[in-house]
């Protein structure tokens, strides 16, 4: 017997005992029709689940992924930090001879010049290149900053905790100005966390949890913003409110809120925890990754900020541009330690630069750059409003500046200009988990191939 007919009558055994019913029924049937019959459905079905094998095996390898929404209650949950800055960089009001005095000796005539306009109430003032003057002269005072304030200047000319605070509870019970941990920012000057790793003096300290939603469970806030206005740096008058974890060491960008004297403000707080997947299911990284250790911006985010964040990386990246492009960067926004921002002379090169870098493949790479965190924890802010003070807790409130002779009242009119008050609480003790899932597993890959062979 020849190989080929071995093979035929191997081939032929196989077809007739094996369990897929097609070849059988095509080797045994004696009617032509029944085997064309039995051979269409074979070929159809072979088809069919090679192509469910294909599209089981793309859906594996493509790393879709399911998004899971979950809520969370917990027996206690740990409270948000709580950042404060006052909009007035400067405690004009109290120290204004001394601060004129001390800008005689700065090379920043433009914020002399403009001081001394207010002084002589002169009413003019020219907006530079189309620029509000707010900007203007933020980056005039940013400048100043950094060239010629030392540490104890800038403590010296910002507002205090002793200033800002007028009253402050958290959890039903009384804080102090040793709750609050004090930093310093470029773009607010003095600022002051409740709730951080820290005390005032520096000390590590357990952040504060609580059991129980509702406002008076919550921190509960009066503040003073300053009788300065009429010299003010700024265009609005108000305080700049952060809601944020107690890991981030600085306060995050573009996600405050303004608050206004004259309110009370409620914020609603509910935490987000998003868990995302790392790679090959989406670029995000984790900051454990060796992969990410010498990339340029990510070991300087994690310098300056303390903790890889994506929207704190891109502002880094734009910070490189510009200062690439104008040698200076723009005050609006932190930057790197080595730089400087820009003066009034630059403010037409960042226009200029900006709109350049929005408009081209610059930014594209910075996102390329600075991946999304894989892990991050956020708060929603639910916000409303009510008046604040009344008349009579205006009379209140001037009894207690009279006891502590702190002379910052002196009319219900002044008192609803200069103070307000928040509060900061949970409505609900819970937490919104959102987590990535694998759409496909290993183990549903198996299963989906066992049960198309069996087809």
């Amino acid at each position: 017997m020849t190989k080929k007919n071995e093979l035929k009558k191997v081939l032929k055994a196989w077809a007739t005992s094996t369990t897929a019913h097609g070849f059988p029924n095509i080797i045994n049937n004696e009617i032509k029709l029944l085997k064309f019959i039995w051979l269409f459905f074979l070929i159809g079905s072979s088809s069919y689940c090679s192509y469910c094998l294909f599209r089981s095996f793309a859906d594996y390898f493509s790393y879709k992924v399911n998004i899971q929404y979950t809520s969370v209650r917990y027996p206690s949950i740990e409270f948000p930090t709580v950042s404060i800055c006052n909009l007035h960089r400067f405690k004009i009001d109290s120290n204004l001879s001394d601060f004129m005095f001390y800008l005689q000796h700065t090379k920043l005539e433009y914020v002399d010049n403009y001081l001394k306009k207010l002084l002589n109430k002169t009413p003019n003032i020219t907006f530079i290149d189309g620029l509000t003057l707010d900007r203007y002269l933020n980056m005039l005072v940013s400048d100043y900053h950094y060239r010629n304030m030392s540490s104890d200047d800038k403590e010296k000319y910002s507002f205090k905790y002793e200033d800002l605070l007028i009253n402050c509870r958290f959890n039903e019970k009384p804080c102090s100005k040793q709750d609050f941990e004090y930093f310093y920012s470029s773009l607010y000057g003095s600022c002051f966390k409740f709730n951080s790793k820290k005390y005032m003096n520096g000390s590590q300290r357990k952040v504060s949890t609580i059991s129980r939603s509702g406002k008076n469970n919550g921190l509960m806030l009066e503040l003073f913003t300053g009788n300065s206005s009429e010299y003010s740096f700024r265009r609005s008058n108000g305080i700049r409110l952060f809601v944020h974890n107690n890991s981030v060491p600085t306060i995050p960008l573009n996600d405050g809120i303004y608050l206004s004297p004259g309110f009370e403000t409620n914020v609603i707080v509910d935490q987000i925890n998003s868990n995302r997947l790392p790679q090959p299911f989406s670029n995000c990284i984790k900051e454990e990754s060796p992969s990410v250790k010498n990339v340029y911006f990510y070991k300087n985010t994690i310098s300056l900020n303390g903790k890889y964040e994506q929207k704190y990386c891109l502002v880094l990246c734009y910070q490189k541009f510009l200062i690439d492009q104008c040698g200076c960067f723009d005050s609006n926004f932190p930057s790197f330690e080595w730089s400087f921002p820009c003066q009034s002379e630059k403010i037409t090169c960042i226009e200029r630069k900006v709109e350049e870098f929005y408009n081209s493949k610059s930014e594209i790479e910075c996102f390329e750059n600075c991946p999304v965190e894989c892990n991050v924890i956020d708060y929603d802010l639910k916000i409303s409003f009510a008046d604040y003070p009344t008349d009579f807790y205006s009379q209140i409130l001037k009894a207690y500046d009279e006891i502590k002779c702190e002379k910052k009242f002196f009319s219900n009119e002044q008192i609803k200009k200069t103070t307000l008050a928040v509060n900061v609480f949970y409505d609900d003790i819970s937490v919104t988990e959102i987590t990535e899932l694998r759409m496909k597993t290993a183990e549903q890959l198996i299963a989906d191939v066992g049960g198309i062979m069996g087809l």
